[in-house]
């Protein structure tokens, strides 16, 4: 069950916490060494479960070992979980580290445990990104992709975005929302010239790409959509 909740919460925003009914404990605990890392047995069953469900959904990858035999429940279960996923968000910063080393409480998600175990099948080492396609098959249902806490609006993100787009126009995946961290050294020059060297590409499937503003966090935002 753990592993199920690493995969939904990570697509939450969200650091994990391994006991998430305990909501005080982010207000008890403030120094790192006072949090339990997860288990090798469950980052490797995590990464066994998703390898399960892509090959279920017929994406064939064998980067990791499958489950041979996936517990019936577990496995309906899973599968629930991936299949009504409509909306997944993806906090980049939490794919970067095993353990945050303090909990900012003050912090919209803020939990403890990251996701760098899982950054190898979900991050490219090509671009500065997430697999598109890789998640458009694992979470078939999905509608709207949002990233935050990109270093910078990498183009090669972009072109990998729309080769996705190109290639599965009958695809459910139709909106992308990508948001800047906090400080970033990419000026709004460098993103603008990005958007207008993909604007025509994109009209001519159908999209719209422009940059707006995070209302939130007051930091760049770029959206492309159908």
């Amino acid at each position: 069950i753990n592993a199920i909740r690493i995969i939904d919460t990570m697509t939450k925003t969200s650091y994990f916490m391994l006991d998430p009914s305990d909501v005080h404990q982010r207000l008890r605990y403030n120094a790192h060494a006072h949090l339990r890392d997860l288990s090798d047995e469950t980052k490797s069953l995590c990464l066994s479960m998703i390898q399960h469900q892509l090959n279920t959904n017929g994406y064939q990858t064998n980067v990791f070992k499958q489950i041979p035999n996936l517990d019936g429940y577990a496995a309906q279960l899973l599968h629930e979980m991936c299949v009504c996923k409509q909306r997944a968000g993806f906090l980049l910063t939490a794919l970067d580290i095993d353990r945050r080393q303090k909990c900012q409480i003050t912090e919209s998600g803020a939990g403890y445990l990251g996701y760098a175990f899982l950054k190898s099948l979900f991050c490219s080492s090509e671009f500065h990104g997430v697999k598109v396609e890789m998640l458009s098959a694992l979470f078939i249902n999905m509608k709207e992709l949002r990233l935050y806490a990109l270093r910078m609006i990498d183009p090669g993100f972009i072109e990998h975005i729309y080769d996705f787009a190109n290639k599965h126009q009958d695809a459910k995946l139709w909106y992308f929302q990508f948001s800047l961290q906090r400080g970033t050294k990419q000026s709004a020059d460098e993103i603008d010239a990005i958007v207008a060297a993909f604007t025509e590409r994109f009209d001519k499937i159908g999209y719209l790409i422009y940059v707006t503003k995070n209302a939130n966090y007051s930091v760049p935002m770029l959206i492309i959509k159908k």
